[in-house]
């Protein structure tokens, strides 16, 4: 079977897969997109469990640095409720927000890294570059995907940074 672009990623539900998600002071379920087995084992981030207290689609980008055979997404992740940094939001935001590093490291393949001009500037004056819409991974190849752009690579397991 052929590789499976980002977009087949967005239509394929997972039964019974559901998060919980914090919209102001109610909880909300909402489904996450996956590719099933039957796609040659392409999986959504949130099999990872690096990944398991995180939502990443609302998660903001504030930058990207490349390194060497590293290349790490400069974050504000929103944290589950579940998360151990979990404090309640903030009165003006819908989501518990941590700055953190969403980092590949070793490098084997870089299939594609295109970045775009897209940034965003909030009532702070504080600028991003969107979420990151789409994230799927096969072995030790990840595809990402959002308003920054998009990356396919093959590296060591993602890690994640908080400050």
């Amino acid at each position: 079977m052929a590789d499976v672009t980002v977009a087949d990623v967005r239509s394929v539900l997972i039964p019974g897969r559901v998060i919980q998600l914090l919209e102001g002071r109610q909880a909300i379920t909402r489904r996450l997109t996956m590719i099933s087995e039957d796609t040659d084992g392409w999986h959504n981030y949130s099999i990872m469990p690096i990944f398991a207290h995180l939502y990443l689609e609302d998660s903001y980008v504030l930058g990207i640095v490349s390194f060497g055979d590293i290349i790490e997404f400069q974050m504000e992740f929103v944290l589950h409720e579940d998360h151990p940094f979990y404090c309640d939001p903030k009165p003006d935001e819908q989501y518990c927000y941590k700055r953190g590093g969403l980092k590949f490291s070793n490098i084997r393949s870089l299939k594609e890294f295109v970045r775009t001009d897209v940034k965003a500037v909030d009532a702070t004056g504080e600028v991003d570059f969107g979420n990151i819409d789409s994230f799927v991974c096969r072995n030790h190849r990840y595809v990402l995907e959002g308003e920054w752009g998009k990356l396919d690579i093959e590296s060591d397991e993602p890690t994640i940074t908080y400050i």
